[in-house]
């Protein structure tokens, strides 16, 4: 707890009356005004009160700043014409020279004395392709949403 300084509190009001000499006098709360403003009671914006609100509170969308903001598109031309920009996009555009790819095995011919490379019969993209397919036939729903 922070400590107080008692001579301050004991020269409280020699304080307040150097203070309304140097400010006005009407913005300065001596200690009844503090009590008296600390429990104010609460100005309510509603329309069918009968207190007189000194805000006043516009529906929502309907405050003047924000229709003065607001320009129509033309008849036929949207405001978002590109759409909502897709997922992962530059992730499949790296990915994309990839697709076409034939992965290359190593294996032992049939004589088993040279180890050879076989390239695939399917691409990369087709690899994934079957794989999605069958996972999906098996009923992972994830790969069913995903062929969606």
């Amino acid at each position: 707890m922070p400590k107080v300084d008692r001579k301050l509190i004991s020269n409280k009001n020699v304080v307040v009356e150097n203070l309304k000499k140097i400010i006005k006098s009407e913005n300065v709360l001596d200690h009844e005004d503090q009590i008296g403003s600390s429990h104010r009671t609460k100005i309510s914006n509603e329309p069918n009160d009968d207190q007189s609100s000194p805000v006043i509170k516009a529906k929502h969308g309907k405050h003047p700043n924000s229709l003065a903001n607001l320009k129509p598109y033309e008849k036929g031309v949207s405001g978002n014409p590109g759409g909502r920009p897709t997922k992962y996009q530059k992730l499949a555009d790296a990915l994309l020279p990839y697709g076409e790819k034939r992965e290359t095995k190593h294996e032992w011919d049939a004589k088993m004395e040279e180890f050879v490379n076989v390239e695939s019969d399917y691409s990369y993209r087709e690899e994934v392709l079957e794989v999605i397919w069958k996972k999906a036939r098996n009923g992972d729903i994830k790969y069913v949403e995903f062929l969606n």
